[in-house]
């Protein structure tokens, strides 16, 4: 049990961020769950770890692990600054959202990414190597099923029983 609690751990750890050419990405929450029909937000920080280069975020793309989600990429071009100087930090920011289909089965999908790219071009945007890969992972549960409502028939029948008994002994007292 350890061990498999240990290699989860691991595994999220390890799979939240990748960095290239001095750029790291960390979500606040790499991990999510969600019913279908429902949208994800995920939110990152990023951060150049050069000391001399500027970074110019001039791009993104996705992968989706399965054709159960759908990516949307909208919100990087909102939010994200158009470059980092060196050492800088971006602060917290909403990166993608992800919508799982209606539909869409229980269980985990793992191994989605995104890709942000860019470079050191002096901002004229023409710089799209992959500066960072950002892996996440959605697990998708079904809300429990509401207890069934009691059969009309039954409810009827209850009221035509408790009518008659408050008749019968209406009519006792008389």
């Amino acid at each position: 049990m350890r061990r498999t609690i240990f290699l989860a751990v691991v595994l999220m750890i390890g799979t939240s961020s990748f960095s290239h050419a001095g750029t790291i990405a960390q979500l606040d929450n790499p991990g999510q769950t969600g019913a279908p029909g429902d949208m994800l937000v995920f939110n990152v920080t990023l951060t150049n770890t050069s000391d001399v280069d500027q970074i110019w975020l001039n791009g993104i793309g996705s992968t989706a692990d399965s054709p159960f989600l759908s990516i949307d990429t909208d919100p990087f071009d909102v939010n994200a600054p158009l470059f980092l100087d060196p050492l800088e930090s971006s602060g917290l920011f909403e990166l993608m959202d992800v919508t799982i289909a209606p539909g869409t089965p229980d269980g985990p999908y793992i191994g989605s990414f995104i890709s942000i790219q860019g470079g050191a071009d002096g901002g004229t945007g023409s710089a799209f190597d992959d500066l960072v890969d950002v892996s996440f992972d959605v697990d998708v549960q079904s809300p429990a099923a509401a207890a069934p409502e009691p059969a009309s028939f039954g409810l009827l029948c209850a009221g035509a029983l408790v009518a008659g008994l408050a008749k019968l002994k209406k009519g006792q007292r008389q």
